[in-house]
């Protein structure tokens, strides 16, 4: 059962649109003095930067002390002692983001998300380490961590937490004695079971919460089946080898799933999927070249730039040309402003990436040429 009322999630999310309407223009600011009073809730948050803090500082604290006393004890126990510690620490980890919760009426407040993260890490850690070392242990301890990430979900609401918990269910198929293709295909019907569940339990909510936090992790399901699709990101599990069937079907799949992702989000305006379907048809594009084996050039990047550009521009062309610039409920117009803090952000994220070219710098002079000189040139006065 959630720790927080289904009411209070709803209202934090209906006043972020509200304010988000009001920077937008959409609503005023007596409407807004009018709305948000009816959607307070008895609940302590703070903005990003200070619960990214919160967060660092707790659990820096936390894991001093648990460092501190893995210090002490080390020498004195052996591993199923340690798991077994590690498990009640763990325990008592979850209990106090459970209270603080409780207590303090905290919502993503930084601290009570560092506790319960470190509790879902001592628990796996120590189901590993009671198994002991080697495969079982690997494996034991990822399922325990896939389960405690996937209960902060359904105990807390942390939407990153479920996604984690995907992730590692995803990574123990390769931790089975079995060939590449039956790995990776495990894995793959894994996240869409995982997808076909979250589509069912979002359907009875609409658009209200928690159907915007399960759109998320669907999205995130058919982000990792793309990904363990496409050899040419995942080499590093399994090389290319284009002689095989597989290596083809997973090409023709590539290319199918986002046009299958963009028909169903276009269809039922799901933003989230509609970004990754984005997302995956952009790095089918990227690989293609890799996946028949043709060879990279330096002007690849520009062409790939002009046809985003040209894409964007008759997108938008289309779009404005509807009447009252719009097409089946879609326009080409920033309507809220947190779209232009979304393509800021992306505008980060990129410039981060560009690689800057740097001049060689000039090697050092022989010093068998001209050495010794004291004035003038090419050591005049010098000893030769």
């Amino acid at each position: 059962m959630s720790t927080y009322h289904l009411d209070d999630e709803r209202a934090i999310r209906t006043g972020r649109l509200v304010d988000d309407w009001t920077k937008s223009g959409l609503l005023t600011p007596e409407q807004r003095e009018i709305i948000m009073p009816k959607l307070a809730v008895d609940l302590r948050r703070t903005n990003l930067f200070l619960r990214i803090t919160l967060f660092v500082f707790g659990g820096v604290i936390l894991h001093s002390a648990l460092g501190l006393l893995a210090v002490l004890l080390g020498d004195l126990i052996d591993s199923a002692a340690a798991g077994a510690i590690c498990m009640l620490a763990g325990g008592g980890c979850f209990w106090l983001a459970s209270w603080l919760v409780r207590r303090y009426d905290l919502y993503r407040f930084g601290v009570e998300e560092a506790v319960a993260l470190t509790a879902a890490a001592l628990v796996a850690a120590g189901a590993g380490l009671l198994v002991g070392e080697g495969e079982w242990g690997i494996r034991l301890g990822l399922t325990v961590a896939a389960a405690m990430f996937a209960t902060l979900f359904l105990h807390i609401g942390y939407v990153y937490a479920a996604m984690m918990a995907m992730v590692i269910a995803a990574a123990l198929p390769f931790q089975l004695a079995a060939s590449e293709i039956v790995q990776r295909g495990m894995a793959i019907g894994l996240l869409a079971s995982v997808a076909i569940v979250v589509r069912r339990a979002r359907e009875p909510h609409g658009g209200e919460y928690p159907a915007d936090a399960l759109a998320v992790l669907e999205s995130a399901a058919w982000l990792g089946i793309y990904l363990l699709l496409n050899l040419a990101v995942s080499s590093g599990i399994s090389p290319l080898d284009r002689a095989s069937t597989v290596h083809w079907f997973t090409f023709a799949a590539i290319w199918l799933m986002p046009a299958a992702g963009l028909a169903i989000a276009l269809r039922r305006r799901e933003r989230p999927l509609l970004l990754a379907s984005l997302a995956m048809a952009l790095t089918t594009i990227l690989t293609s070249k890799s996946y028949l084996g043709w060879p990279p050039y330096e002007w690849d990047p520009i062409v790939f730039g002009l046809l985003l550009i040209g894409v964007a521009l008759v997108v938008r062309r289309w779009l404005a040309s509807g009447p009252g610039g719009e097409r089946h409920g879609y326009t080409a117009s920033r309507l809220v402003a947190s779209d232009t803090a979304h393509l800021g952000h992306l505008a980060i994220v990129s410039a981060a990436r560009v690689d800057v070219p740097v001049s060689e710098s000039t090697p050092p002079a022989n010093p068998g040429i001209g050495g010794g000189g004291r004035s003038g040139g090419a050591g005049a006065g010098g000893s030769f």
